[in-house]
């Protein structure tokens, strides 16, 4: 993976932390700067500089050298990021980006000088490095930065550190609501959970459990100013609304028979109703390309497939999100899936998410991941769910009348899956491309079939 994002973004340093020294110098032909770990046992390759000897009062500037914080459509940094099965892109992002992200992350959780920010995410993850470490820095607050998200020292860290507000990102604190109740629950110091992609049941959870912890849901895609708040909390699940500074935002509907967006007889886009999805897009500045979307590094043709134009207006340009959305009555927006994994079945499209969340809430399901399988025998794809269940002994059968009379006859699961682990992505949301690329075939184990009378799920039989 490093040295794909090096021939996509050339480096002309690399710098990392003790414990990837020996990988970087393996992977980088060029000069290898570690930070990080002082006080620690260390043993670093001969040929690396450790940055950690050197004192910084004796350093000397070049002569001539300005400071200059550069223009806003200036490079800040890339962050590689990738959808569905695809290989990593390099997401140019600005120093308009990172601002934006930074202070829209320090205006959202109203962060002073009187907060502690508990980073325990990657930063190399947008969430880490433009929100979480973005907003303590604009907001001139403490900054705790974990090695990673470890639920065995979460706790005694925040304690510690007496971390205000910790960010996160996709499922990532499930673990901590599933763990055994202590009576130091109601007395963290923590009032702010901040991040995006948590799941509703866990929200409740979260709220309900620790104190006077409250969540702030954002939304940001990573290569462009599409950043939603769910500033109030006040509706459980909702994205919100558009910060604001944001670029102008819009849902329109995906015509799923054609796999293009719906359009009217002139051929122009039109914006979703009140509750009908709609794919998010943005608005680019046509005569400021940076403003609404950054386009990735040296690659011109991924980034042409996320801009569309003609939209609304001859000559105008949006940034693609690739998120199927819904607006409610008030303004606030709700997350219905990736346009990518909504499951096109023979019956029509199903979004993922809702089935997932209600599988979530099962007693026995501890995590699922729905998905699509081309359907043996069948035109499209097969609803399957892959489930994670509390007590790997438990009664599969009556789990299946359970998810029976949970969802409706449309969600109901083809294919449900029995695993012993679903894998997650740097940002803890769920890896479906290998479930996906697996299948269901003769060989797949634990397996059941959802039952023609559409009672229950009985258990697939073995090919003859």
């Amino acid at each position: 993976t490093l040295g794909h994002a090096h021939r996509l973004a050339p480096m002309e340093f690399l710098v990392t932390d003790p414990e990837h020294a020996a990988a970087a110098r393996e992977a980088f032909p060029g000069p290898v700067l570690v930070l990080g770990g002082v006080g620690e046992s260390r043993t670093l390759p001969p040929d690396v500089l450790d940055m950690e000897t050197i004192d910084p009062e004796a350093v000397v500037l070049p002569g001539g050298y300005v400071p200059d914080a550069g223009r806003a459509s200036d490079l800040a940094m890339i962050i590689f990021t990738a959808g569905r099965g695809e290989v990593p892109k390099a997401a140019r992002i600005t120093n308009r980006r990172w601002a934006f992200s930074a202070l829209g992350a320090a205006a959202g959780c109203t962060l002073t000088s009187n907060d502690t920010v508990y980073c325990c995410l990657p930063l190399h993850h947008a969430a880490g490095m433009l929100v979480a470490v973005g907003g303590a820095l604009v907001g001139g607050s403490r900054l705790a930065l974990a090695k990673r998200f470890d639920p065995d020292v979460f706790w005694s860290e925040v304690r510690r550190y007496g971390a205000t507000a910790v960010f996160y990102a996709g499922d990532m604190l499930r673990v901590l609501v599933e763990a055994p109740p202590s009576p130091l629950d109601a007395h963290s110091p923590v009032r702010l959970f901040a991040g995006s992609g948590m799941r509703t049941d866990v929200w409740e959870r979260v709220t309900s459990r620790f104190g006077r912890a409250s969540v702030l849901e954002f939304y940001g895609s990573t290569e462009g100013n599409a950043v939603l708040a769910n500033a109030s909390g006040a509706k459980v699940g909702a994205l919100g609304r558009p910060l604001p500074g944001s670029t102008d935002l819009a849902l329109v509907p995906w015509d799923f028979a054609r796999e293009d967006f719906a359009r009217d007889e002139a051929g122009r886009l039109r914006m979703a109703g009140i509750d009908e999805p709609g794919v998010l897009i943005a608005r680019i500045d046509t005569a400021h390309p940076t403003v609404g979307f950054d386009g990735y590094a040296e690659n011109e043709s991924d980034t042409a497939a996320r801009v569309l134009r003609g939209v609304f207006d001859p000559g105008d340009a949006w940034f693609v999100s690739g998120d199927l959305m819904r607006r409610d009555a008030d303004g606030d927006h709700w997350f219905v899936d990736r346009l990518a994994d909504v499951v096109r079945t023979s019956a029509g499209p199903v979004p993922t998410i809702a089935v997932e969340d209600a599988l979530c809430r099962l007693p026995g399901v501890r995590r699922a991941a729905v998905y699509g399988v081309e359907g043996p025998g069948a035109p499209g794809q097969a609803l399957t769910a892959a489930v994670m269940l509390r007590d790997a002994t438990a009664d599969l059968e009556r789990l299946g009348r359970e998810i029976v009379s949970a969802l409706p006859a449309a969600r109901r699961p083809r294919f449900l899956r029995q695993v012993a682990e679903l894998g997650s992505t740097d940002g803890y949301r769920t890896q479906k491309a290998p479930l996906r690329d697996e299948g269901i075939r003769p060989e797949t184990p634990d397996v059941w079939v959802l039952d023609p009378s559409g009672e229950g799920y009985a258990p697939r039989m073995p090919a003859a």
